[in-house]
């Protein structure tokens, strides 16, 4: 754990995230429970930005084997060096949602970063987290 495996082309292991405010997907088709600021962020530590020359609220592009999406950061430092983090339940502007406040929020979906065939060895159950991505300014 202390030293994993990393891919050089996606050096980055992608972990889900759940918000105070956004239980279920749900959540965010309430105008009470979404307003305020963006809470769709993907996490970076600090020593991670500095290296990638990214800024706090800067978009960045978050690229997987299987998808990529742009998102903003949020800069900290509660978070492991060499992973980054970004909440589930995102990315209702898909058509046939039936979200309609949700539509109109920014979010992307996580989903568009996992490998649906990708398998956690130990259980045999889908692996969502420690997805290996890549980041660069979008």
């Amino acid at each position: 754990m202390a030293q994993p495996a990393r891919d050089q082309a996606y050096p980055f292991e992608l972990i889900g995230r759940r918000l105070v405010k956004s239980h279920n997907t749900w959540t965010q088709n309430s105008q009470r429970l979404i307003k305020g600021k963006n809470l769709c962020t993907l996490e970076v530590h600090s020593q991670d930005a500095q290296a990638l020359g990214i800024k706090q609220g800067q978009l960045v592009n978050v690229s997987s084997a299987v998808g990529d999406i742009v998102i903003e950061v949020a800069i900290t430092d509660d978070i492991q060096q060499g992973v980054v983090s970004m909440p589930q339940g995102w990315g209702h502007n898909q058509k046939g949602t039936n979200m309609s406040v949700a539509a109109t929020q920014p979010g992307v979906s996580i989903n568009d970063l996992t490998d649906a065939n990708r398998v956690d060895m130990l259980t045999g159950n889908a692996a969502f987290n420690g997805t290996p991505v890549a980041i660069k300014a979008a």
